[in-house]
């Protein structure tokens, strides 16, 4: 039972994070080549801005709460383990 739920509700915002970023990822390519790799290159709008914003911090908020998860589950794994050692009284 300790091991099995998550009631945090971490992972379903780290899924949003990473729906957002996967929906961004071809726009911010798009932009970012248009800006700084093609010759004539087109100035990036303040939507495009936000958008290069968005996908960066979806990123970093993904990363963020990936290490946050793993070391909580490895906090579960100690206790769970600690409690199953524990004699019966």
């Amino acid at each position: 039972m300790l091991l099995s739920t998550n009631k945090d509700g971490l992972s379903e915002f780290m899924w949003a994070c990473v729906g957002a970023g996967v929906g961004l990822i071809i726009p911010v390519l798009e932009k970012i080549k248009s800006a700084f790799i093609d010759d004539p290159a087109t100035p990036l709008t303040i939507i495009g801005t936000f958008e290069i914003c968005i996908f960066f911090v979806s990123v970093a908020l993904v990363v963020l709460i990936a290490k946050i998860s793993s070391t909580r589950s490895k906090k579960a794994d100690e206790l769970a383990t600690e409690i199953r050692g524990r004699g019966r009284v």
